[in-house]
Formats: C-alpha cells, sequence, structure tokens
C-alpha cells in the first residue's frame, strides 16, 4: 500500500442515523450482546444508566475487492465479520452487564498508515480521527437533547442518532 493518500479516493461517508453504519447498537442484536457462559454474567443493557461509545482497533488489515486503499468502505462485509467476530466480540462485550453499547462503523484507516513515515501519514490519521470526533459530537448532542429539550440547537451539527 504504497500510493499517496487521496482524499478524493475515500469511500463514501457512513451515515450513522441508519442502523446499517453501527456495528453495535443497544437496540440491535449484534455481537456486543454475547456474554461468556458463566451464569452470573448478564447482558444488561435494557437496564443501564450509562452509555459506552466503543471505537473498536483497525480489522483493515489485507485489501479487498471494495476496499483497495487507505480507508476501508464501511459496507465492506469481510472486513465487518473482522471485526465482528474480533474487536466487538472480545473488547466491547466487557461492557454490556453494565452499560448500552454503541460501536460505530467507521472508514478505517489500513494498518501500515500507523507504521509509514512521511507527512501523508498526518492526513490519514487526521481523516480517522475527525470522523469519531464527529460521531461522538452526534451522540453527546443526541444525549442532552433528550435529556433537556432546551438543548436542541446542538442537534444542529448533524442527523440525530437512534437512542433506542
Amino acid at each position: 500500500m504504497e500510493e499517496a493518500f487521496n482524499e478524493n479516493a475515500l469511500p463514501p461517508a457512513p451515515d450513522y442515523s441508519k442502523q446499517e453504519s453501527w456495528t453495535a447498537l443497544p437496540n440491535k442484536k449484534d455481537f456486543a450482546d454475547l456474554v461468556p457462559g458463566k451464569e452470573e454474567l448478564k447482558n444488561a443493557q435494557d437496564f443501564a444508566k450509562a452509555d459506552v461509545f466503543f471505537v473498536h482497533p483497525t480489522s483493515y488489515l489485507k485489501k479487498t475487492k471494495l476496499s483497495k486503499g487507505w480507508n476501508a468502505d464501511i459496507a465492506d462485509e469481510i472486513i465487518n465479520q473482522k471485526t465482528d467476530n474480533g474487536a466487538i466480540k472480545n473488547q466491547a462485550t466487557v461492557f454490556n452487564g453494565s452499560c448500552r453499547v454503541y460501536a460505530p462503523r467507521y472508514r478505517q484507516a489500513f494498518i501500515s498508515a500507523y507504521f509509514i513515515r512521511d507527512k501523508s501519514k498526518e492526513k490519514k490519521l487526521y481523516r480517522l480521527h475527525t470522523q469519531m470526533l464527529k460521531i461522538l459530537l452526534n451522540i453527546i448532542s443526541s444525549i442532552i437533547t433528550m435529556e433537556d429539550p432546551s438543548s436542541l440547537h446542538l442537534t444542529a451539527r448533524g442527523p440525530r442518532i437512534p437512542l433506542s
């Protein structure tokens, strides 16, 4: 993966108002709902009083038919399966006994973006981090709006996230 970063070659941006843009949501059956086979452990997301925003590590380790550039397409089923069966199943599930788990699909940076030594690395990672910040701001503004109707102006940043 030696080609230069091309901002115009990015896959389509996720639409976080749609469930398919999330690998885990409290109201969706997903890998974050799993619990180990121990009786004392339960998925308590239905009763949780706190939310966790889980950003999984990249699963984009090899090019695929759909993802060939520096960022993965969120519709790439091969990468989504790796994410769901890996980080979501083995890491995000630790929170489901006490929190509602929100985990977005995002245009993951190709693994080598973390190891290259050039100026374009900053652009690649900036794009990824900017995307995560936008998602988090949407969630926070949606939660604040639900709690305090006088804060409706906060939702102007983007579409509301389906919280229930």
